[in-house]
Parts: C-alpha cells; structure tokens; sequence
C-alpha cells in the first residue's frame, strides 16, 4: 500500500511539472501573439562620416512626398504599413504580429506615388530589441522635368519640379528622362608600366537629354586628345542633378577597389566641381584610398556656391530689390544658357554646407578659375541681342553671385567662388578661366599631367576653349 501511494504521489509530481512546463510553454506563445516592436534605420551609406553630412531624403523634398515602410510575413502577406510625411526621418519603430523571418521595405514616394528610391531586405527577427537597418539601394531611373515657355514657343527655364515661377510664361511641357546609372567607364588601357588617370565629371544641366551630353564628350575627347596613348584613362559617370551623391561614391568606390584589386595598381584622379565632392565621398572608405596615388580637385565648390543658394531658393523673396530685374534676367538667361538647370542636388551646393574632410595621407592638389567681372546690364543686353553662350553664362553668374551676396564672391569661376574652389589649400589660380575650361582646357590637362607624372605636354595654350 505504501508503495501504491508512493507511486501514486510520483506520477502527480511528474503531472504537475509537466503541467508547469507547458502553462510556460503557452505564456510564451502568447506573448508571441500580443505582438513586438523593432526599431528600423534606413540609410544611403554605410559610412558615418558620410552619414553625418549627408542631407538625406530633406533635399528632395520638391520631389518626394512622403516615406512608406511596409514589413511582409514569409507567405508574403503585409503585416504592417505606415506612411511618414517628415522626410527627415530615418529611424521607425515597427509593430509585428511575432518572431520570425520578414521581408523589410521602406520607400520614398514621389508626388505621382512611384517609387523614387527603396531600400529593402529580409532579416529573422528573433528579440524584441533587434534593430533592422536598410540602405537604399534603388532609385527609380525614369524622371520629368519641366519647361517654361515664354509666347508659347520660347522655352526660358528648365526645372526638375514644378515652381512658383518669378517670371512671365505662357505655358508649361513636361518631358520624361532618364538618370545615368552610376558607373565606371573604360576609355583605354594603359601601356605595360604606365599608370591610369580616372576622370570624375561636375554637375550636368545637360543629362536631363541623355547621359553623353556634350560636357562628358568635350571631357573624354580632350583628355584622349592630349593625354599620351600610354596613359590609361577611365571615365565614372554617374546622376548630378537627383540622386544622392554617397549613393554614386559608393559605387564608385566598389569599382575602384575591384578593379584596384585586379589590375594591382593606384590611379590617378581628376575630379571636375561636383565630381570633387563625390571623390570626397569615397575618400572615407579605407580600402578606397589604397588605390588613390594623388587627386585634382578642379573647381571643385568645397564649401559651396551662391550659386547653389540661388538655385534651391524661392526667387520671388528677392523681388522687392530695385535690382530685380536685373537679377530675374540673369537667372533666366543662365538657365537658358545651361549653367543651371533648377534641380534638388544644388542642396549639396549652398554656401557654406560641410561634406566630408580629406582624410590625412591623400596628396592632392586644388585648381581654382577666376573670369573677368563685367557689367552684369551690360552682359544681359549683349545676351538677349546676340544669343547666350556657356561662356557668357559663366561671366552673367559671375556678376549676379557678388551682386546679391555681396563684393566678397567677386573672384569666381562663373560658377564656383575662389574662395571655395580653394578651402583645400594647395591651390593654383588659373586667371581668365571659367568653370568649363577646369574640366576641359589643354592648359588644364598639362598642368594636370605635370602634378600626376612631372611630365610636361608641348599643347597649344588655350583661354577659353567655349
């Protein structure tokens, strides 16, 4: 009897553990169902440096409308969406139904509701306090871009985005184009025991009608003219006027170091306004730099442009000055002229905005252009009577930066400041030059030649080469 009982009380023990078990067993499948939180950060890099800069989805905002963030179970079913109108946000806190593997989307939203950019992956999630980040790794390659008519047949100003107009126009044409996809282009192989030169253009009014505009060509046929056959020379072309710039470093850098790697060798590099800021974009990558022998930064606007100010700005705030229409003019005439087309990565541009710092080991040297300062009325009147040249435009954006901004911006490239083009240091001031000879004059090229090789070109001196 004893031992009935004994058995009898061992076999409710090993109940009521088991009972236990499985009480804790469900408590956890419970909390499964009520519900988890995850934290998700979307970026365009990698890289802090760079993301302390950057001016994220904000500098879009003329084009994208809001950020949607949409979480799929593995039978592809949505298990949560939501919409974000702050585009400067990058941090969201998501809810899901449980642990468990899903696929993460998050996409900014133009103002047609396409997809503009998207950064998306599929991650286990297994904690309550795990954190997803993403990074942006598609951008939409189709874009439209705006025309303003003046008597229904002159076309006066090209914008990436509606505007308020500042001047008089009868009608507007939308026309559809598309964005260069970053990429590194072979333009010829060097010669056994000769090195290579990489070429980085600047910002392209002109990509909205097709990559090769006539700015890459008058690059690339220059340089292939001049250079000695034995160089190498590659050219990287990538979006200026839409997509983040870390975005186009990225793949610049992944080109670079790949073929670094393959070819065993460093590369020279020329890097035209814009292209300059890219270059700095890859520089905070370590392995990058291993394959940098030396740099020119040609016109590079290192801490910006009244340019860029007066490119992102609502112009209408400067039309109580008595010189309005003098500077409504200018504006117009160097949209006309090709100078500017208005578009969102100007913001990259402004006065005075910080991009990342050269890091220590880097030789380089800065090439700065200073044109002529002419009568800004006198610029317009020629203009409007006998046509606007790249040139021309150059001299009228000249003369409107000091005119608004004041004496201190009358040294310029037509485009670029002296006082930016040379915040680097080590710089040579090539008078009489506009922003377009920086990336195309012969004079340029060997003066190039002979910082990268010591080797000097016998080229016939240009002034202005447009």
């Amino acid at each position: 009897m004893f031992e009935l009982r004994r058995s009898f009380v061992a076999m409710l023990f090993l109940l009521i553990v088991a009972m236990v078990v499985l009480t804790g067993c469900v408590k956890i499948d419970s909390e499964d169902t009520d519900g988890i939180f995850v934290k998700v950060i979307v970026r365009s890099t990698e890289n802090e440096e760079v993301e302390k800069v950057s001016p994220g989805l904000s500098a879009y905002s003329n084009i994208i409308e809001n950020i949607v963030i949409t979480v799929e179970n593995e039978q592809g079913e949505v298990v949560y969406q939501s919409v974000e109108s702050d585009l400067s946000k990058t941090d969201f806190q998501v809810s899901l139904p449980g642990y468990g593997t899903y696929k993460f989307t998050v996409e900014a939203k133009d103002f047609d509701k396409t997809t503009f950019m998207r950064a998306s992956n599929t991650v286990f999630v297994g904690s309550q306090s795990q954190t997803v980040v993403l990074y942006y790794t598609y951008f939409n390659p189709y874009g439209t871009y705006y025309t303003y008519y003046k008597a229904y047949v002159i076309p006066v100003y090209k914008s990436l985005y509606k505007i308020i107009p500042f001047f008089e126009y009868s009608n507007i044409s939308s026309n559809g184009w598309t964005r260069a996809t970053p990429a590194l282009y072979e333009i010829r192989k060097a010669y056994s025991g000769y090195p290579s030169i990489v070429l980085i253009h600047g910002i392209d009014s002109s990509e909205i009608s097709g990559l090769w505009s006539d700015y890459k060509k008058d690059i690339i046929n220059k340089w292939s003219s001049y250079v000695p056959k034995q160089y190498g020379l590659y050219f990287f072309a990538y979006p200026t006027l839409v997509v983040p710039l870390d975005f186009s470093a990225s793949v610049l850098i992944q080109s670079i170091n790949t073929l670094g790697s393959t070819l065993k060798t460093k590369f020279y590099f020329f890097a035209h306004s814009m292209g300059g800021l890219v270059f700095r974009y890859a520089l905070q990558n370590p392995v990058f730099r291993t394959y940098v022998a030396k740099v020119i930064f040609s016109g590079t606007p290192h801490i910006g442009s009244p340019l860029g100010n007066l490119v992102v700005m609502d112009k209408n705030k400067l039309s109580s000055r008595s010189d309005w229409d003098l500077i409504k003019n200018a504006l117009i005439l160097a949209n006309m002229g090709g100078v500017f087309v208005e578009a969102p990565n100007y913001r990259y541009l402004v006065y005075g905005v910080q991009h990342p710092a050269i890091p220590t080991g880097v030789t380089y040297k800065t090439f700065a252009g200073v044109v002529p300062y002419y009568d800004l009325a006198s610029m317009i009147n020629a203009a409007w009577s006998n046509g606007i040249t790249n040139t021309l435009g150059h001299a009228i954006v000249a003369a409107l930066m000091a005119k608004v901004f004041g004496s201190d911006f009358s040294k310029s490239d037509g485009a670029v400041p002296l006082q930016s083009a040379s915040a680097l240091g080590n710089t040579e001031v090539i008078n009489g030059f506009t922003h377009y000879d920086l990336a195309i004059n012969p004079t340029v090229i060997s003066k190039a030649m002979k910082f990268f090789f010591n080797v000097t070109l016998s080229i016939p001196e240009e002034q202005s080469t447009n």
